[in-house]
């Protein structure tokens, strides 16, 4: 319903729980970021429930694509690969699935207008796991580079999540919404991107 309101969360408020990540788990905030997301979702769905108030949240999980500031994952590896630079990076075992923005955000407005999501949370998410290495290396390779710019002797974080990937089922059934863009795709469109704007930051 256009008259509801629709809170973007994130996946990083399931923490370290075991994968695939499902709505109905506990929330496991392990950052200042993620402690945010689930107190703002804890208020939305008591506006829904004490106060009949038409809310909805929607969890996206790791999400890139064309103009992402390049402090983030993919954007990072892109533009210093084109620019030759050493790409600092851990040694890359956890794993994480990566959607692009467009399914993303056609996520975001399924949810949006659709009346059976009131009152639920929703993985957008595509379940598919790949480690943070191999997403390293592909988008390297499609850059054109060579994987000798991977400097991957950076430390894991002490709170490391080590499997992050959604269970997509309640997003299929109510929103009949599920990730339609190969990997490599999305990725070649990100580079693309990033070759026609070089000083983006």
């Amino acid at each position: 319903s256009y008259d509801s309101f629709t809170y973007v969360s994130s996946s990083d408020v399931y923490g370290n729980a075991d994968a695939p990540f499902k709505e109905n788990l506990p929330l496991r905030p392990n950052s200042p970021h993620s402690f945010a997301k689930a107190s703002a979702e804890l208020l939305c769905n008591m506006m829904h429930q004490t106060y009949a108030q038409p809310t909805l949240v929607v969890r996206p999980f790791l999400t890139y694509g064309p103009g992402q500031k390049t402090h983030m994952l993919i954007p990072n590896v892109i533009t210093a690969a084109l620019a030759d630079r050493k790409i600092s990076t851990t040694a890359g075992a956890q794993g994480r699935e990566i959607n692009y923005v467009e399914d993303v955000v056609d996520g975001l407005v399924r949810a949006a207008t659709t009346n059976a999501a009131i009152g639920e949370t929703i993985n957008l998410g595509n379940g598919t796991e790949t480690p943070v290495r191999s997403i390293v290396e592909m988008t390297v390779r499609l850059c054109g580079k060579d994987l000798s710019l991977i400097d991957s002797s950076r430390p894991y974080r002490s709170n490391e999540i080590w499997h992050m990937r959604a269970d997509p089922t309640k997003a299929k059934n109510i929103l009949g919404w599920h990730a339609i863009t190969p990997v490599e795709q999305g990725l070649l469109n990100t580079i693309a991107w990033y070759r026609q704007h070089p000083s983006f930051t």
